[in-house]
């Protein structure tokens, strides 16, 4: 039920006998909803309702076969930005195989042999999804890839209006799906793996001082060949709440799989044998932004990073019994269902600021002074001497420092990693965190 307010007293110079505030608002795909009630009298000017407008940018990049980092697509499909509007962008990775039909807005979309990348945004930002599907072999004009990546960040600015404001983010589907109809990879080439990847992060901060109150990022994903793929799902190292695990909050699959494709000069060939891998939400996860550090009154902004990467260096045709696939979709592919925004007590500004950097090192804690260490706070030390993780199969390796013989006052870890015997920037990727 939706009560109504006579605003036949407002001038056209939007003055009053009697001032409003905002009693509430509330976001969702609907919309937003406004209330207002009359709170004294006075001759007081009412600021105009703010539509909700976020700031989205996007950006489609492929990766080049011969290697090497992602490269952005020539234009005019490299991406883009945009404030307020619908925003639904879908471009061409090359030739596909084993995509999903296809649905961002009222329109379905049929599988048509090509490896699409695409990002979809509401016009007041409560829905938005991506997705990126590998490519084997580039169209005409295109880049020879073998891998694409889509990638949205959206921002959007509120002031709390409400003591007991609320902001939520729902993630409502995840999917990562991976076909592999070869033979067993030569194991000298353990770099021939097939990956995808997502990634959901979630900040909110304010301009002072310039640091995130919230911040939560997870990445999920599979990588492997042939019979043997790895899942993972997990926490990033600068996530400051915990978003979602492997155990816990997805289902994996790793099961027989036969399809019909052309082989040699016959048409097509029953039932080649393969695999597929397929990683999935096992239910919408929704995430909670602690607001309670922000003051009634106040402005803050809040950030989100998604992206999606399939990267398929097993690629070479779709038939003879040797196709590939890798689909990473954050929403369902049959419907619009990707993550979604909602709020209370939250009136929109419009005028997001710049985020501050994320993954920061803190700075140790402080020592309490004294003759020596104190025994009740305990020792970190790593839970095992050494780590160690097949580069072929592509799991994480999870390393955990553990806290024993106190836990009093606080304190903090920092870790750094070096290259070692690896190859720099090829064969490991440099991380330091707190």
């Amino acid at each position: 039920m939706r009560a109504a307010t006579d605003l036949s007293s407002i001038d056209s110079q939007g003055k009053q006998p009697m001032s409003l505030i905002w009693q509430g608002i509330r976001s969702g795909a609907a919309g937003v909803l406004l209330a207002l009630v009359a709170c004294g009298g006075g001759d007081e000017e009412v600021p105009p309702l703010q539509r909700n407008d976020p700031v989205r940018e996007w950006r489609f990049e492929v990766y080049p076969r011969n290697g090497g980092a992602a490269i952005p697509l020539p234009p005019p499909n490299q991406g883009g930005a945009q404030t307020g509007g619908p925003v639904e962008e879908i471009v061409s990775f090359g030739q596909g195989f084993g995509g999903n039909d296809l649905v961002l807005s009222s329109e379905s979309m049929p599988a048509d042999g090509t490896a699409r990348g695409a990002v979809f945004s509401s016009a007041d930002g409560v829905t938005y999804a991506v997705l990126a599907e590998a490519p084997f072999l580039p169209h005409s004009g295109e880049p020879d890839a073998n891998g694409g990546r889509t990638t949205l960040k959206q921002m959007q600015s509120y002031v709390k209006r409400a003591a007991d404001a609320g902001l939520s983010f729902t993630v409502t589907y995840v999917e990562i799906e991976i076909r592999d109809y070869q033979p067993p990879p030569n194991p000298a080439r353990s770099d021939l793996l097939i990956t995808g990847e997502a990634l959901l992060s979630i900040g909110a901060f304010k301009t002072r001082p310039n640091h995130y109150f919230f911040y939560t990022a997870g990445t999920a994903g599979v990588s492997g060949a042939h019979d043997s793929f790895t899942p993972h799902a997990q926490d990033e190292s600068y996530s400051q709440s915990h978003l979602w695990n492997l155990a816990d909050d997805f289902d994996f699959t790793n099961l027989p799989s036969f399809y019909d494709m052309r082989v040699g000069d016959q048409e097509t060939t029953a039932g080649c044998p393969g695999r597929r891998a397929l990683l999935t939400l096992k239910r919408p996860l929704t995430v909670n932004v602690d607001l309670s550090s922000v003051a009634v009154g106040e402005e803050f902004t809040v950030r989100t990073d998604t992206y999606a990467s399939a990267l398929n260096r097993r690629a070479i045709t779709k038939d003879d019994c040797l196709a590939t696939s890798v689909n990473v979709y954050l929403q369902d592919p049959s419907g619009i269902s990707g993550t979604t925004v909602t709020t209370s007590g939250l009136e929109p500004t419009n005028r997001p600021q710049p985020a501050p950097p994320v993954g920061a090192l803190l700075p140790p804690a402080a020592c309490v002074p004294g003759p020596g260490p104190n025994a009740e706070a305990g020792v970190l030390q790593f839970d095992a001497a050494s780590y160690s993780v097949g580069e072929f199969a592509g799991a994480p390796s999870r390393i955990t420092v553990t806290r024993t013989g106190g836990s009093r006052g606080a304190v903090t870890a920092t870790f750094r990693t070096s290259d070692g015997a690896a190859s720099p920037k090829k064969s490991v990727r440099a991380s330091s965190s707190s």
